[in-house]
This record gives structure tokens, C-alpha cells and sequence, in this order.
């Protein structure tokens, strides 16, 4: 099945990835295949994805999603103007200047009621279910592209955040950084 994943992950374009992520993410995703592998494309292919998914992260009108125009929700957090004409926190000045290159989701809704498994929906694309766990996107994307760099981890995560590999195994677990002050604690022998 990697096999198969892979070929059409070659012939994906940036937009339709975008689109399939935005699918997965939003848990619209059937299981049995990636909502946006359905054309080729020769649009030139991209390697590497640099997602951050902050669980119980700053709020997002501190954030991503300002409003400067309701005093009342916003706060003393300012908005600044992107290059694309978003708005954003004014504690993202480097930010703004390259939101073209970025994608940014602000609506997200769960049929789920629980944090939890909101988060694990928008991991995996998948309800927890029972004792299935499903891979998380860094070992999706590390199953479909491979190892792209051996000095590196093909998928990082931060204090837990993502459960790893899931069915496909521990091979494809990220790289867990407990203390983010301290990475490489544990790691390197005195």
C-alpha cells in the first residue's frame, strides 16, 4: 500500500496537497484514500513540510486570528498587516512579511466534544477508536517521501505532541524532544 501511496504522492501538486492536508486535517478523509490523489500534475514538487500544530498554544486572537475591529474580545494584542493583506499579531512581524508562503487554516470545526480527541481527529483524520491508533501526519509524510536527510529525524515532536507511527509502526515515530530547553538531554553521554 506504501508503494502505491508513494507513486501518487509524485504526482500531487502543491495545491492539491494543500487541499488534501486541509481535508485530512479537517477529518474528512475516507481512510481508504487521499482526497487529493486523483490527476498528475507537472507542477514542480515539494519535499518538505514544516507543520506546527500547537496543542493548548497561545489563543488564536493573540495570534493568527486578531480582531481588531471588537475591543471587547481583542485585547491589548495589535494586528499587522500581512504581504497578502491578513492580519495577524503584532508579535509576527517576520511572519507577515512571507504569508505567501504559507497556509493558514482559521475555521476548524470537530464533531468532537472533547479536546483529546479533537486533536487526535485533526492528527489522523480518524475517531479514536478502542486500541487502533492511527499514524499521525509526520509519519505519514515520512512513510510516503522517505527519510530525506540521515543527519536529521524525518518528524520532530515537542513534549508528546503526536502519537507517532500508529499501524505503521515505530519506525515511523518521530523524534520526541521532552524539554524543549534542553533537546538534546538524555541523548549525549558525558
Amino acid at each position: 500500500m506504501l508503494d502505491k501511496l508513494k507513486n501518487i504522492s509524485d504526482e500531487v501538486s502543491r495545491k492539491q496537497l494543500m487541499q488534501g492536508i486541509a481535508g485530512m486535517t479537517l477529518g474528512l478523509g475516507s481512510g481508504t484514500a487521499l482526497p487529493f490523489a486523483s490527476a498528475a500534475s507537472t507542477a514542480p514538487k515539494g519535499k518538505k513540510v514544516v507543520r506546527i500544530f500547537v496543542f493548548s498554544g497561545m489563543s488564536h486572537l493573540d495570534s493568527f486570528d486578531p480582531k481588531p475591529d471588537n475591543a471587547e474580545v481583542m485585547g491589548a494584542t495589535k494586528a499587522i498587516r500581512t504581504n497578502t493583506g491578513e492580519q495577524l499579531s503584532e508579535y509576527f512581524p517576520e511572519l507577515a512579511k512571507r504569508m505567501d508562503k504559507i497556509a493558514m487554516v482559521r475555521g476548524i470545526e470537530s464533531p468532537e466534544g472533547d479536546h483529546q480527541r479533537g486533536q487526535y481527529l485533526m492528527e489522523t483524520s480518524y475517531t479514536m477508536i478502542g486500541t487502533i491508533r492511527h499514524p499521525f501526519f509526520g509519519s505519514w509524510m515520512q512513510a510516503l517521501n522517505g527519510k530525506q536527510n540521515d543527519a536529521l529525524p524525518p518528524s520532530v515532536a515537542i513534549k508528546g505532541g503526536g502519537a507517532g507511527g500508529g499501524y505503521l509502526g515505530t519506525k515511523y515515530d518521530p523524534f520526541v524532544i521532552q524539554d524543549p530547553k534542553d533537546a538534546l538531554k538524555g541523548l549525549i553521554m558525558n
